[in-house]
């Protein structure tokens, strides 16, 4: 993924999540995808390592397991994802 495929990919998720009504959230990335987000590296990379999640009200929430994931693979229709996740 380029950083156009990844502005692309967040802009996606951006506007599912607000359909849905959800609370605005930060994501806090690293590795490949964080370089490319920051204009700071040309690479292409395979995946988003979504580190954790920042509330707007100020809390971090640690990425993984996430509560509310294994809920919106259902709902979208990956209930076979949604299995994967305690």
């Amino acid at each position: 993924m380029n950083e156009t495929a990844l502005n692309s990919a967040l802009s996606l998720l951006a506007e599912f999540l607000a359909e849905r009504g959800s609370a605005p959230v930060w994501l806090v990335i690293g590795g490949g995808s964080a370089l490319l987000a920051q204009g700071l590296s040309a690479r292409p990379t395979k995946d988003v390592d979504v580190m954790a999640l920042r509330e707007w009200e100020g809390n971090v929430v640690s990425a993984y397991p996430h509560p509310k994931i294994a809920t919106l693979l259902q709902e979208i229709g990956h209930a076979d994802l949604a299995q994967t996740f305690p």
